[in-house]
């Protein structure tokens, strides 16, 4: 089955102006005053990896994101809900994730919560939902700041640069694609900050969505937001249910 999908992305890093054209400097392309990203021209994307690596550089550093989505069908009826929020220190360790998805209405009663938490002891999973709670040490593999499609194939399909000296997000690139991660048909808009960071994107494509609740065409729209946290701020703090994780996993490694 395949779905229309009607995708926003918007990521947010400490020290930009917010939304994508928050920022009353008109636009302009002369890059005169502004030193250009690695692989980038006033023009043209002319290296992909070496401009997606700019933007690799906040896995090493503290971050808080968060993300909303919302599936429809063609009338319009929600279908499922899912929200999440990660914190991750600098360095990756410790980090914090919690996913909750519900449907078919925001007050639905069938919620599952996925909850994530790594240290340097212990990373473990808390799953929840249906009245029960199950947990279970996990193979750390960390969580990323990625946005929630490939940044490299993404810069390979851009069309247009747009340079903006003088302001917080000074890059605006834009393009489109036939395909981008799991997304076919796709006309993009990405924001970047000056130190190359991805700070906003907003999407438009298809894709193909396995319906859960009924087998009609659906669209998604997606939310998403990352800041890079200072280093006056903490990072995640330790779950309250981390004692009762660790005496749960005990119980099951004794057995």
């Amino acid at each position: 089955m395949r779905a229309v999908v009607a995708l926003v992305v918007v990521v947010m890093l400490a020290g930009c102006g917010g939304f994508v054209g928050s920022d009353q400097q008109s636009p302009s392309t002369d890059p005169a005053d502004l030193a250009l990203l690695p692989g980038l021209s006033g023009a043209e994307v002319t290296n992909s990896s070496l401009l997606a690596a700019q933007h690799d550089e906040l896995s090493g550093k503290a971050y808080r994101m968060e993300w909303k989505q919302t599936a429809t069908d063609g009338s319009g009826s929600v279908l499922s809900y899912e929200n999440g929020t990660s914190i991750v220190a600098a360095g990756g360790n410790p980090a914090r994730e919690r996913i909750v998805r519900r449907g078919p209405t925001a007050t639905a009663s069938n919620v599952n919560r996925t909850d994530y938490w790594s240290d340097d002891e212990l990373s473990v999973v808390r799953e929840s939902g249906a009245g029960s709670v199950r947990y279970a040490e996990v193979t750390d593999e960390g969580v990323s700041p990625d946005p929630p499609f490939p940044l490299e194939r993404a810069y390979d399909a851009v069309d247009t640069v747009i340079v903006r000296p003088r302001t917080s997000e000074p890059y605006v690139l834009e393009g489109h694609t036939d395909h981008l991660g799991r997304y076919e048909n796709v006309s993009f808009r990405l924001t970047l900050s000056a130190d190359g960071y991805l700070t906003a994107a907003t999407l438009e494509g298809e894709t193909l969505y396995s319906a859960i609740y009924r087998a009609d065409e659906v669209s998604v729209e997606l939310t998403y937001t990352l800041r890079q946290l200072s280093v006056f701020e903490s990072g995640p703090t330790e779950p309250t249910w981390i004692e009762t994780a660790r005496t749960e996993i005990g119980n099951q490694s004794a057995g």
